[in-house]
């Protein structure tokens, strides 16, 4: 679907570990959402550290023109 494309592309910009970061908290990559402690042990960093990498990558999102594309599909009536 043209959500899931979006969202992949949006991803795709960003920096490999805080993608990886995203998909696991959220649960892109197989439906489980994981905890900051599972992910910083899946990567191998403290979870205060995935902790700040998630939140750097948010504000990357929210920087960028993607989030335009993807908040039209957060506020379709």
């Amino acid at each position: 679907n043209m959500l899931q494309e979006h969202l992949k592309k949006s991803l795709d910009r960003l920096p490999a570990r805080e993608a990886q970061i995203l998909r696991l908290r959220y649960g892109l990559e197989d439906g489980r959402v994981y905890t900051l402690e599972e992910v910083g042990q899946a990567i191998g960093v403290t979870r205060e550290r995935v902790r700040q990498l998630e939140a750097q990558a948010l504000n990357r999102l929210r920087q960028s023109s993607a989030h335009l594309i993807l908040r039209d599909y957060l506020y379709e009536e």
